[in-house]
């Protein structure tokens, strides 16, 4: 297999990325020793080991006279955010493997353990390096799909959250 400069820069790009991820057991360890409550919550360590919980927070917000629509769309649109930052950095990263495997191209020989060029039968020659393009519309879909995706996945958490009682809500 013949691993061309492009590729190089990607694995090495790749490879400093996740290389902070070596480490993360003790680091893990620390962190929930610190601030991990036995029942799941995070402590504030700095406020005297108290911790609240997001359903705290709703109940908090209708007690002081919030509606529960304003409820729903603070969490719609808390996923909406966040689907929007994984679209962006999804997009940048997929934008630049896409530039430079459209250059090199991807050997689907090499990755696969065969040899040769191409393959053929009956007359149709279909080549094992393919070099992908970037198109526009192609980002446009992975973002309308995340649009979609982020507003449905966040309708049940945000009508439970909307119909909270207060003082329930307060208590757990």
């Amino acid at each position: 297999m013949t691993v061309r400069p492009a590729h190089s820069l990607l694995i090495v790009v790749l490879g400093l990325a996740f290389s902070g991820w070596a480490g993360a057991d003790g680091d893990w360890e620390s962190y929930k020793s610190r601030f991990l409550q036995p029942e799941g919550r995070i402590a504030d360590t700095g406020r005297g080991g108290i911790s609240h919980s997001e359903g705290q927070a709703f109940g908090m917000l209708l007690a002081v006279g919030s509606r529960p629509s304003r409820i729903i769309r603070m969490v719609l649109i808390e996923s909406v955010i966040l689907g929007f930052i994984g679209v962006a950095i999804g997009s940048v990263l997929g934008t630049a493997v896409v530039l430079i495997t459209g250059h090199t191209g991807i050997d689907y020989a090499a990755l696969g353990g065969a040899s040769g060029e191409s393959v053929g039968y009956a007359g149709l020659s279909i080549s094992y390096i393919i070099y992908p393009k970037f198109e526009l519309r192609h980002m446009l879909y992975g973002l309308s799909a995340v649009t979609f995706t982020s507003v449905l996945a966040s309708l049940w958490p945000a009508s439970l959250a909307a119909r909270m009682e207060p003082i329930k809500a307060l208590r757990s």
